[in-house]
């Protein structure tokens, strides 16, 4: 199995998981972001907002509840049939 294959199973796999937990996921973020503005003194309060609300976008795509990983190979779009 080569590398690209592990890394797009290891992703399915972590996708499937964080979906079940999306909500300790957006607190997660939400603590995060605001340590780091309290530690920085707002200094780069605009930058992290900027993350906190791509991170909200990208949760806003993932299921609400766990899916089952994929268990067999995972094929990228275009990749050639193996033989």
């Amino acid at each position: 199995m080569s590398l690209a294959e592990n890394a797009r199973k290891l992703a399915a796999k972590a996708q499937a998981a964080a979906g079940g937990n999306k909500g300790n996921i957006e607190k997660g973020i939400r603590r995060a972001a605001r340590t780091l503005d309290a530690r920085s003194g707002g200094q780069y309060h605009d930058q992290i907002g900027k993350l906190d609300q791509h991170a909200e976008r990208y949760l806003e795509h993932l299921p609400d509840k766990p899916a089952d990983p994929p268990t067999g190979p995972v094929k990228a779009e275009g990749e050639p049939p193996r033989q």
